[in-house]
Parts: structure tokens; sequence; C-alpha cells
């Protein structure tokens, strides 16, 4: 007979399997994945199918003890009523206990964003063609990192200027960027006609110098020897108390002058913690802290609506299935309110 363990194993399993049937992104997958199974593991030889709401909220009353923000147990109970729904709709409970559960209600922070100045300012601190392509296309078009990173060469319409992104839930849309980003986009695509926009490349190795007891070796990789899988070349190059790390250096320069440095391309996209980092790092030289693609896309926004965008516009631009997601930029644009103050206001100015 199965354990209650190996039981809600199986659940979560199969909930895992439904949300691939869905087409939830894989990083959605796999934070749904975790919750479910941090539950699963809570329960212990308790099951899933009787458990009650008061478990539930001792379990999310424990994550609060280990300091979890109020967010992340707002998102955990959400995820806990997506997979009892799941459960009730096969027929293995009669309710969901998480629909029995509330929490307090949250007041929304306005998000932070960057003044237009700030963002020219952030593309002038862009060193290379990858750094300006990346910041031109997601404040050009206002797309989450997860989009971006999607992104193929064939979704792009480069002389009409739009593109064609994969949303949240499989939702496709089309968004839309100016000549600058045009301009920054083929100056970093080149030649290429095909794979993801962005894409994992990775830099010239130099190989390096590892000290192992009283010896200099050096290794690197040489990508011109044959087989799949590439090994690491080890060669000797000296010893410590006879040979300066420079010279060991000077060495093995000689030993992989001939050889292949040059990684080969994996064609897999460029992942968003490189996003987040090149955006992050770009604006550090800019003299802007913790600068961020979402701060972009908050801009890209807020921009629109300072300059008279019509709201359902920006909504559609942003892929937001509810108008009332959007509304939250038409608060933090005080631009457009104090020049509507100033000019309609009878002593406004």
């Amino acid at each position: 007979m199965r354990s209650k363990v190996q039981f809600n194993l199986e659940l979560a399993k199969r909930y895992d399997s439904w949300m691939v049937a869905q087409q939830y992104t894989d990083i959605t997958r796999h934070i749904y994945g975790r919750i479910v199974q941090a539950y699963c593991k809570f329960l212990g030889q308790r099951s899933a199918t009787t458990a009650t709401h008061f478990d539930i909220r001792e379990f999310l009353a424990g994550l609060a003890n280990r300091h979890q923000s109020f967010s992340s147990i707002q998102r955990t109970l959400i995820v806990l009523r997506m997979f009892y729904d799941f459960l009730n709709l096969g027929g293995l409970v009669g309710y969901a206990p998480p629909r029995f559960v509330r929490l307090r209600h949250k007041q929304r922070r306005l998000p932070r964003l960057l003044k237009e100045e700030e963002v020219l300012r952030l593309i002038q601190a862009c060193k290379t063609p990858r750094e300006k392509a990346i910041v031109e296309f997601i404040y050009g078009t206002g797309c989450r990192v997860s989009e971006a990173a999607s992104v193929r060469l064939k979704d792009v319409e480069f002389e009409a200027c739009k593109a064609r992104l994969l949303g949240k839930a499989g939702k496709v849309r089309y968004v839309l960027f100016g000549p600058h980003a045009e301009q920054a986009l083929r100056e970093y695509v080149g030649n290429r006609s095909a794979g993801y926009l962005f894409e994992d490349d990775y830099r010239r190795q130099k190989g390096f110098v590892r000290a192992c007891g009283r010896e200099w070796i050096g290794v690197w990789v040489d990508y011109n020897l044959p087989g799949p899988k590439h090994r690491e070349t080890r060669k000797y190059l000296g010893v410590r108390s006879k040979m300066s790390y420079m010279e060991a250096r000077r060495k093995l320069r000689k030993f992989t002058r001939h050889a292949c440095l040059i990684r080969t391309k994996s064609g897999k996209p460029l992942s968003t913690a490189t996003f987040r980092k090149i955006v992050l790092r770009a604006g550090y030289r800019a003299g802007l802290e913790d600068v961020s693609p979402k701060q972009l896309r908050h801009s890209f926004a807020t921009h629109l609506l300072d300059h008279g965008a019509d709201l359902r516009v920006v909504q559609e631009l942003l892929g937001h299935a509810r108008i009332q997601t959007t509304e939250i930029y038409t608060h933090v644009s005080t631009t457009r309110m104090e020049s509507t103050y100033e000019r309609c206001h009878p002593r406004g100015s």
C-alpha cells in the first residue's frame, strides 16, 4: 500500500503535467512546483485530499515565521488554490480548503521608474551593441524580460518596427519599437538570420593558470578536438619556486596559440538573470542604483501616459489581461497630472 507521502508526490507530479497541458512557461511550472512540493513535505503522512483550511493556515504561518515576504505568502496561497481546484476537477476533493483562507488586503506599492533623462543616461552608458540592444528593446517595447528572452529573429519585423511576443499563458501579441531600437538591434544582430534575438553567446576563453602543489598547471578547452563533449586540456608549465605567475601565463599563451579557444554557440536564449545583470551594470555606470528590466517596463508605460497615450492602448502594449492592472500607471504619471492642473485650474499657474 502506498504511503501518504508517495500519494501526495504523485498528485504534485500530475499537477505539473496539467500545467504542461495548460501551456504554462517552464519558469512558472518550476515556481509552482516548488510551492506544491513544499506543501506536500509539510503535510508529511497526511493526505492532501483530507487536509483542511486549518492546515493551510498552519503552513502559511510557518512561512511567515521563516520571514518570507507577504507577497511570497500571497503567491503561495494562490498556487495552493489552483492546486486544490485541480484536485476538485479530478473528483479527489469535494472542496478547496485554500478558498476558505483569506489574507489581509495589502496596499499596492507604486512601481519604481526612471525619468526620461535617466533612460537616456542608461542608454549612453551601454558599452557593447548587445547591452544597447537590450535596453533599447525593453524600453522601446515595454515587454517583460521573459518575453524578450524568448523572442526569435523570425518574430521581429525590422522594416515595420514591430515584434511578435509570446506572453503569459501563451498569449500572443505584437509590440512596436522605434528607429533607435531598430538601429541598435541591427548593429547587434549583424548577419544572423535565425535563432533567438538575444542569444547566449560566450566570450573567447583565455585559459587559466592553476597552482597545483609546487607546480604551475595550464588549463584550457580546445574546441577543435573531436568528441561530443569538450574536455579540459591540462599542461605542466613549470615549478612555482622557479617561475612566476606572469611567466606561467606567457608560457600558457604559447601552448594555446594554435588551439581554438572560441566557445561554440549553444543556440540557447540569453537567460533572464543575464538580462538583469546587464541592465544593472549599465545602470551603475550611468550613476543609477538598482536599475532592472522591470523598471524599464514601468517607465515605458508611464512615459506613454505622460505624452497623452490612451490607457487601453498601453494595456494592449503591456499585455495586461485586465485594465485594472494598467491603471496603476495613472497614479505614477504625475507629469501629465501637473500639466493638466496648471492648464485647467483657474489659479493653477
